[in-house]
């Protein structure tokens, strides 16, 4: 092939090996799926003629020597792709011992409900995580070594639903489920630091509840920590709106919020730097309060390449720092791609406000532009066009009044979550003085939940597919 020609920049480079890495994830999540082989190699020969094709339209205009060498680097990418996922779940749910009966472990991460803990843990039995359901209390943090005696299930689907590669996302191959609390051996365990930021997680969410009271604190703990709390009559109002995703830690949340917020401090005179500044910081401590778990810096790395790309105002040069990004985490965990709901709908989001913001915003010139409204707007449009996809095919289910109900909702967000983080701050030094500040966000939630009741209590609200 000798040299290399001179059209093949580096930027050129990065992109005909990430973008075909990708599409050999995708086939590769699909392939290895075959538990007895057969659909492997048919896959693997699909995805590879066809990124070849795809690389030679892309390239076919350009010179010989660069044409080969461009699907040269394709085919490689999705080699790679397809022989990394192979390395990276060659070993799921490996069974260290083969009793199930007494199970000790240290909780690595912790979903709190109403009624229920999910304690994931590394342990004795099984070489990956488990996913333990435990009574609510008493309550168990990051850290802490429990016992108990569980029969291990190895997860698997139900109506539909793929729950197996959904756990598998997050390394967890089994389940346990509790009916009386597990013993608490000691509470000296896991990484100091991430201990501490689990106590001021709690810390903070317990300020929340005292300040603004539930449904309220509930849905600020949402926006501002990732808490799922909501009791399950308002976890059906969510789902008939489709809004549940406003009080995920997802990727699309915290890029909506962020691009809005940029806008918003733009708009009302600071310079640009200096609020590119303030929300990158912003992003890095709402990563730590919100536990630092995968997800959570999942999301803050896309709210962070969200505001970079606002920043910079290139979209060429954001296509390559996007490749890399979505590379560097399925090279961690190439199962999220096909399997993870909140990785789609981070990664749409973010494509979503990056290049179609902007044109969006042109049908919407009759919104004024005062406090950066048509962003917003155009931003929420974007993001739910993109995501809307994902959400029919991932939960089976459309929400006919998901349009009206995040078009009425997402665009106050920042606000609510700008003023309700400030209310905290004063909070922390005069609790009297943080519940008056906290007036105007307990207002902007109140007409949150306001909008999400109102329209789950109208008749025909969604259709199963």
């Amino acid at each position: 092939m000798g040299r290399l020609p001179k059209q093949l920049s580096p930027s050129w480079i990065l992109r005909f090996l990430c973008g075909p890495f990708l599409i050999g994830i995708l086939f590769a999540s699909y392939g290895y799926a075959f538990p007895s082989g057969p659909g492997e190699p048919f896959l693997f020969w699909t995805g590879l003629v066809l990124t070849g094709v795809l690389s030679f339209f892309v390239i076919r205009q350009a010179k010989r020597d660069t044409v080969l060498v461009s699907i040269g680097l394709a085919l490689l990418g999705f080699s790679i792709a397809w022989g990394w996922y192979g390395v990276m779940t060659s070993s799921d749910g490996a069974m260290i011992e083969s009793s199930t009966d007494f199970l000790q472990g240290e909780v690595v991460a912790v979903d709190r409900s109403t009624d229920r803990q999910k304690l994931y843990l590394t342990t004795n039995l099984v070489r990956d995580r488990v996913l333990v359901f435990a009574p609510s209390h008493p309550e168990i943090r990051y850290g802490d070594s429990i016992q108990m005696n569980c029969d291990l299930k190895r997860a698997e689907p139900f109506d539909g639903f793929r729950y197996d590669r959904f756990l598998a996302s997050k390394d967890v191959f089994y389940t346990c489920f509790l009916y009386e609390s597990p013993v608490i051996t000691s509470r000296d365990g896991g990484n100091i630091f991430l201990r501490t930021l689990s106590k001021k997680h709690e810390g903070i969410s317990t300020r929340i509840d005292e300040m603004f009271g539930d449904p309220h604190a509930a849905l600020l703990a949402g926006l501002l920590l990732g808490d799922q709390r909501f009791t399950d009559t308002w976890d059906k109002k969510f789902q008939a709106t489709g809004t549940t995703h406003i009080v995920a830690a997802s990727g699309y949340n915290v890029t909506v919020v962020v691009f809005v917020l940029f806008s918003i401090l733009v708009y009302f005179g600071l310079r640009r730097q200096y609020a590119y500044g303030l929300l990158l910081i912003g992003i890095i401590l709402y990563v730590f309060l919100a536990g630092a778990d995968a997800p959570i810096v999942r999301a803050g790395i896309m709210g962070a390449l969200v505001l970079t790309a606002k920043q910079l105002g290139r979209k060429t040069s954001m296509t390559n720092i996007l490749l890399l990004a979505a590379v560097a985490m399925l090279l961690f965990e190439p199962r999220l791609l096909r399997d993870d709901v909140g990785f789609q709908l981070s990664a749409l989001s973010t494509v979503a406000l990056v290049y179609f913001a902007s044109p969006v915003e042109k049908f919407f010139s009759f919104v004024p532009k005062a406090a950066a409204l048509r962003e917003s707007l155009s931003a929420t449009v974007a993001a739910t066009l993109f995501t809307l996809p994902i959400i029919l095919f991932s939960f089976g289910q459309f929400s006919l009044l998901s349009p009206i109900a995040n078009l009425l909702i997402l665009p106050v967000l920042p606000y609510a979550m700008a003023l309700g983080a400030l209310a905290l701050i004063v909070g922390a030094v005069s609790f009297s003085l943080g519940v008056f500040v906290a007036g105007p966000a307990w207002a902007l939630l109140s007409y949150v939940l306001w909008v999400i009741d109102a329209l789950s209590s109208l008749p025909f609200t969604s259709i199963d597919l």
